[in-house]
């Protein structure tokens, strides 16, 4: 069953058992996971880093750890 607010779908109720809460959890964090992921490819591939390189994105790692160093 999917609940609406003002005809806008906002929650899915879907029956369970006590049997497959589990299986039921983790395909439900799986499936949000998948769609967290395909939302970062997305917006990587808009601002353009998604063609990035692994030494660029090295330097940046080691620029942010040097800055942290210094906060500390």
């Amino acid at each position: 069953m999917i609940i609406t607010s003002n005809g806008r779908p906002i929650a899915i109720l879907a029956a369970i058992s006590e049997s497959n809460l589990e299986e039921s959890l983790s395909a439900f964090r799986q499936a949000r996971a998948v769609k967290a992921v395909a939302s970062l490819q997305l917006r990587s591939a808009e601002q353009g880093t998604d063609r990035i390189t692994m030494g660029e994105i090295d330097a940046e790692i080691k620029a942010v750890r040097k800055k942290r160093a210094r906060v500390q």
